[in-house]
């Protein structure tokens, strides 16, 4: 059956919706069978308390993952602007020191930013695994 109220399939048996609250058809049946005024079951406060944490840590896990997304991207822009700025200078030396020296600095140049893109990219990528973990753990 579906829910009056917000359009949910739930089940057939059930009291109340558990999506939004609202009443079903079986609760005026359950409601005048048993002469009882009140549809909840004594684990209803535990339940309601369970559900309001639950929320609670479902929010900040999304705001964990933004600002970790938003940090990430941040560095991500500085490292652009200050790898950009740099030049990789043109040499004419024909001094084997020197141009030894020159080849160690790019290398380390190039690593350096590869280093700096790495943990953005590894970033991105916990956060993928994290949003198909949470859309499995929620099924």
């Amino acid at each position: 059956m579906f829910c009056s109220k917000c359009g949910k399939e739930i089940m057939d048996e059930a009291v109340i919706c558990p999506n939004c609250g609202c009443a079903t058809n079986n609760y005026q049946a359950t409601n005048t069978a048993q002469n009882t005024t009140s549809i909840y079951s004594e684990d209803y406060p535990i339940i309601k308390n369970f559900a309001d944490v639950a929320k609670n840590i479902k929010t900040l896990g999304i705001i964990a993952a933004v600002l970790m997304l938003g940090i990430g991207l941040i560095f991500s822009i500085i490292i652009w602007i200050t790898t950009s700025k740099v030049k990789i200078p043109e040499i004419t030396t024909t001094n084997p020191n020197e141009i030894a020296e020159f080849e160690s600095a790019k290398r380390n140049y190039n690593l350096g930013k590869a280093l700096a893109i790495l943990p953005v990219a590894a970033l991105c990528l916990c956060f993928s695994i994290g949003i198909f973990i949470g859309m499995f753990m929620a099924l």
